[in-house]
């Protein structure tokens, strides 16, 4: 992210967003999850833009696990495949079969 705009964002969006980061980034189940290795950049952007929306709406940076999940799909270059079925965003999973 750009100096500028770091400079610009609330202390308790900053504090927010770096705690996450290294969760996200040494946690090896998560970093998979969200495909933080793909995507770093783009990922904790757009968690910034989340986080610092939030705490203008409401005083909280904090994501909600939706938030979460719409950031992911966001970001992710890769289709939600679970077997068969694949995921097609608010109408649930449909099977090819």
């Amino acid at each position: 992210m750009k100096t500028e705009k770091l400079k610009k964002l609330p202390p308790d969006v900053l504090i927010y967003v770096q705690k996450v980061r290294i969760h996200l980034t040494t946690n090896e189940t998560t970093k998979t999850y969200f495909h933080i290795d793909e995507n770093e950049d783009e990922f904790f952007n757009g968690l910034t833009e989340i986080a610092k929306k939030n705490f203008d709406e409401t005083g909280d940076p904090e994501l909600s696990m939706v938030q979460f999940e719409e950031l992911k799909k966001k970001v992710s270059k890769t289709p939600d495949l679970y077997g068969v079925f694949i995921s097609v965003g608010q109408f649930g999973h449909v099977s090819l079969n």
